[in-house]
């Protein structure tokens, strides 16, 4: 089988970070759930007894989730200091 991978690569794009804390977001949407495998469901009993659906509660009956990453770009701790 094959597998799909999907890498973020970080990288500052330049400038100043006048405001150090600066955050992206990136969204990534259309995962398979790996609670449910991508069915959004899971057999259970009802109150009757009989054989029926329960919705996974993972992804909420979807099938999918959807990745949320954040980054925050912060100056490192340690200063340099500089001879003149």
């Amino acid at each position: 089988m094959s597998e799909l991978n999907h890498y973020i690569s970080l990288r500052h794009r330049g400038g100043v970070l006048d405001h150090p804390g600066v955050k992206e977001l990136i969204v990534s949407p259309g995962h398979k759930c790996g609670c449910c495998h991508g069915n959004g469901w899971f057999w259970g009993v009802g109150d009757d007894g009989q054989s029926a659906k329960r919705s996974c509660a993972m992804c909420g009956g979807s099938g999918e989730l959807t990745a949320l990453v954040s980054i925050e770009w912060q100056r490192s701790k340690a200063s340099v200091e500089w001879d003149d």
